[in-house]
């Protein structure tokens, strides 16, 4: 979820990198052989994205906010079909829940 969220930061070759190795399940041999580099530095490629996505997410929250946000979403869904007493009450704090997710 992190490269969905950042990927668009990276280099071309990490996204190039990264998407043969998540998408494809190419091996570091592989992505190597395809790229013309060695496998040593499909690995570094690897790991320094890693990280870099890890960097953003720990700045930025981006992914935190939005599972929380569908998290929330799905709370409201359920008090609507379940037919709760109050629903309006408690899904507007629901809808406060979020937006205080939305503000941090």
């Amino acid at each position: 979820m992190l490269f969905d969220f950042y990927g668009a930061l990276l280099t071309r070759r990490q996204q190039e990198v990264y998407l043969l190795y998540r998408d494809e399940d190419m091996s570091l041999g592989e992505i190597g052989a395809a790229l013309n580099i060695s496998r040593q530095a499909v690995h570094d490629i690897l790991r320094r994205t890693e990280k870099i996505l890890s960097t953003y997410e720990e700045k930025l929250q981006l992914v935190e906010k939005f599972t929380g946000i569908r998290g929330k979403l799905a709370e409201i869904r359920g008090l609507i079909e379940s037919g709760c007493e109050d629903p309006a009450g408690r899904i507007l704090e629901k809808i406060a829940e979020i937006d205080s997710l939305e503000r941090r």
